[in-house]
């Protein structure tokens, strides 16, 4: 798994959408020039993780427990990159 220390330069989460869609920060910067597919996928894990995790509230539109989302968000990529080395799954948004 990608961690935070093999990418100092990169914010963590930043890292993860990269990881899960196959590719290192910079690859991902290269190849959309702008961060609104991210803005827009990091604000869809924070629903996911929002619906499915009760501890996870929205207070006049911030989200809390962070430390909860990024354990959460790190299990998922984890879980997605053993998938895809194996061969059974491809980008899971």
């Amino acid at each position: 798994m990608t961690t935070q220390c093999e990418y100092p330069q990169w914010n963590y989460r930043y890292v993860l959408y990269a990881k899960a869609h196959g590719k290192t920060p910079q690859e991902m910067m290269d190849s959309e020039k702008d961060m609104v597919n991210y803005m827009c996928w990091i604000n869809d894990q924070w629903c996911l993780c929002r619906d499915l995790n009760p501890d996870v509230e929205v207070h006049n539109g911030s989200y809390s427990n962070h430390e909860f989302f990024d354990a959460w968000l790190t299990d998922k990529v984890t879980r997605l990159g053993a998938l895809q080395s194996r061969g059974v799954a491809g980008i899971i948004q």
